[in-house]
């Protein structure tokens, strides 16, 4: 049976702050080999053989350079998959891919490179784009990806990495991070703004919220499901619900792209890799559910003891 990890993420983040800590990756000691996991629930980053995201446009990379010209144009619409801060692979990039490395110089799954962002006349960002394993290997994230492609990366992740693949009975870790574009399609809320009675800022807020708030307690009862003491998991697979609640008010404006004035860039990648990284070895109840930026932050350091919390 394929031994498999798998870590989901909602659309919201947080910060946390641990004891072990350096400013970055490289000071982290990484001098260990921990003894061979006992189950899902024993793994440390040293045993994550494969990594692989599903995901829409900002873990596809999308706009993470600023431009430094006074105009922008069609060429200056760029994904650059191998910043992205989950999966990135590039030299010097801040993401738990390359986090994870720094323990496990073997691991396999990080994507590469740049290229230009499909554009459609009707949607913008084509609806229809496909991956190109030789760039993306197992970051089946595409730009403007909504739920319902969840299938498509899910059948391109199997497809690599699968049971018919050399990765099939290695420890996997699969980040999800799917469903902004959800909770922006105009479908859902913009008819109900328009018949509404009260401000539409208003209801905006409200039932964004609200859709937010389900979203988050499907998330958390899949994860009870699959993780310890659930019916549904088991020694080889699990599913962690990761809260992270951020205060966007609190990013600055140059964490964020000039291209657009949306997309988050590398300032703020780096930012949400190492929030993310500590996250992952809290437990459960020790989660923190909001955060704010802040510049002063530290990166938590496993030991030779710690394991991905899945309790």
């Amino acid at each position: 049976m394929a031994s498999l990890f798998l870590s989901t993420f909602c659309v919201f983040w947080i910060l946390v702050s641990l004891v072990t800590v350096a400013a970055d990756i490289d000071s982290c000691p990484n001098d260990y080999t921990p003894p061979p996991p006992k189950n899902v629930h024993d793994l440390h980053p040293h045993h994550i053989e494969t990594i692989a995201t599903i995901g829409d446009s900002i873990t596809a990379g999308v706009l993470a350079i600023n431009t430094k010209k006074s105009h922008v144009d069609g060429r200056d619409l760029i994904q650059y998959r191998g910043l992205s801060w989950l999966s990135g692979a590039d030299r010097g990039a801040k993401s738990i891919y390359n986090y994870v490395k720094h323990y496990n110089s073997g691991v396999y799954g990080g994507s590469i490179g740049k290229r230009n962002l499909p554009l459609c006349e009707e949607t913008f960002f084509c609806l229809n784009a496909s991956s190109i394993f030789k760039q993306d290997v197992l970051n089946a994230a595409m730009p403007a990806a909504v739920t319902d492609h969840l299938k498509n990366q899910v059948n391109y992740l199997n497809e690599h990495m699968g049971a018919t693949s050399p990765y099939a009975k290695k420890w996997k870790m699969i980040n999800v991070f799917l469903g902004t574009n959800d909770l922006s399609d105009p479908q859902n809320f913009v008819c109900i703004c328009c018949r509404a009675t009260a401000p539409v800022e208003f209801i905006g807020q409200e039932v964004i919220s609200f859709h937010v708030s389900m979203y988050n307690s499907v998330l958390k009862q899949l994860a009870a499901d699959y993780g310890p003491g659930g019916s549904l998991g088991s020694d080889t697979f699990t599913v962690v619900y990761q809260p992270f609640g951020f205060d966007v008010t609190s990013l600055p404006v140059t964490a964020i792209s000039n291209v657009d004035g949306y997309h988050p860039n590398v300032m703020a990648y780096e930012y949400f890799t190492r929030t993310m990284w500590n996250q992952i070895f809290r437990p459960k109840a020790e989660k923190i559910d909001t955060f704010r930026y802040e510049t002063t932050s530290k990166l938590y350091c496993p030991t030779e003891k710690d394991r991905i919390r899945t309790d």
